[in-house]
């Protein structure tokens, strides 16, 4: 399959790198640099403005792309993650994009420009972005992960052939481990109001904006308004969360939250394998060595103890042991150590924290905490499952972006994506 640059309605190729397999050493794909020649090309493009039927009307059209079978088997290939699921996933992209055309409105004046970096790990973000690019009027420049660059370039191509004005969306490849594609890649980032990252989440300055699960969090109070959900967010996860982190207040809440887990985890091992195949697809061989490191020596002087499997709990993970699923419980034996480790570090889906804490105001401190210990001015979304009093409704809030009371923290709809607006981030810019 030959991938190239979508510059101004044309396919663009000028120099090419050669991207090797990391789940097959004997495969590879050919992928185009990114030149000064390319920069220029994306620099010329002027289309600002399309009229709200145009963008229905193109949202009416994603809502039917389906990517090729060459596209799907590629990223399949790159990822690692079985074509069934790619599949699953571009179907739910589709009713995203379709969902969206109900918020198209007369008059939206031209959003933001933007540079938006697409992950590999999830054939919906193509679709979620696009669509919210054209429900807030705002042209830019896509980036595929290199591990997924087909479906994204065939969503513009095909977008351009029912409508989409040349260059209103583009399409650019690049060498990131390359300095010279690094760094043009990064002044053509800093040419657009927004820098939108999807990987890791926080807001920059300089109105970047990053995404990410990592910092996605639960305070539990009432196991019986939390474990529905939990059992939705475990099973079937609706955004591309990374972790889940769950901080639960009271030793009899903690026990009935942590054999609840385990009987989703053990039903899941003992069902269809899908889901967990979906995760392990998800993450590389050398971070699930580098977590493994992790959860056997703890952070600073934190401790981590498995819950579930229960056969790790005396001895040493591996990569191979966290890939099934696991629930890990995190606490300190240090009082001067900086609390929950695991709120700063990025896990895998399969890998569930938990941590038992004596009060409501014991599990908001920590998490104000690690706040400010992280890059980032509050977390993505809270969930708060049970009744809240409202003394701490204020200290809740300023936590997150989001607060989803005894909702799940992730909208399966997209419309709030990992506990941010992203239109009217498009629309308006970091504020």
């Amino acid at each position: 399959m030959v991938i190239s640059h979508r510059i101004n309605g044309k396919d663009v190729i000028s120099k090419t790198f050669q991207l090797e397999n990391p789940f097959d050493p004997n495969c590879s794909i050919k992928l185009p640099r990114y030149t000064e020649g390319d920069r220029t090309g994306v620099f010329a493009c002027s289309a600002r403005y399309l009229s709200s039927r145009t963008r229905k009307d193109l949202l009416n059209r994603l809502a039917r792309f389906v990517p090729s079978g060459e596209a799907i088997e590629l990223a399949s290939t790159f990822t690692g993650m079985p074509i069934a699921i790619i599949r699953e996933r571009i179907t739910e992209g589709r009713a995203l994009a379709k969902s969206f055309t109900g918020l198209v409105s007369r008059g939206t004046p031209a959003g933001k420009t933007f540079f938006a970096a697409i992950p590999s790990n999830d054939a919906r973000e193509p679709y979620f972005f696009v669509a919210n690019a054209l429900v807030s009027n705002a042209q830019g420049i896509l980036k595929p992960s290199r591990r997924e660059p087909a479906i994204t370039l065939e969503m513009v191509r095909y977008l351009e052939e029912w409508g989409l004005p040349s260059g209103y969306l583009n399409v650019v490849h690049g060498d990131s481990s390359n300095p010279e594609d690094r760094a043009l890649l990064k002044r053509t980032r800093s040419s657009r109001d927004i820098s939108i990252l999807m990987g890791n989440a926080r807001f920059e300055q300089g109105g970047e904006v990053v995404y990410s699960a990592d910092h996605t969090r639960a305070i539990i109070i009432d196991p019986e308004k939390a474990i529905p959900h939990l059992r939705t967010s475990v099973e079937n996860p609706l955004s591309c969360l990374a972790e889940h982190n769950f901080m639960v207040v009271g030793k009899g809440v903690y026990d009935t939250v942590v054999d609840s887990l385990t009987g989703i985890y053990q039903n899941l091992k003992d069902g269809p394998p899908s889901i967990l195949e979906t995760r392990k697809g998800r993450i590389e061989a050398e971070t699930l060595v580098q977590l493994a490191t992790i959860l056997n020596q703890g952070i600073v002087h934190d401790t981590m103890r498995v819950h579930y499997p229960y056969h790790l709990r005396e001895r040493t993970l591996s990569s191979e042991d966290i890939a099934g699923g696991m629930i890990v419980q995190h606490f300190s034996n240090d009082p001067k150590a900086p609390p929950n480790p695991l709120l700063t570090t990025s896990l895998p889906a399969y890998v569930t924290g938990v941590r038992c804490v004596d009060s409501l105001e014991q599990a908001i401190q920590d998490l104000e905490e690690a706040r400010w210990r992280l890059p980032t001015k509050r977390s993505m979304a809270v969930a708060v499952y049970g009744d809240l009093p409202p003394e701490f409704g204020t200290r809740v809030k300023d936590l997150a972006y989001e607060v989803h009371h005894n909702k799940s923290p992730s909208s399966g709809r997209g419309i709030v994506h990992q506990g941010i607006d992203l239109r009217e981030v498009l629309r308006r810019g970091v504020q």
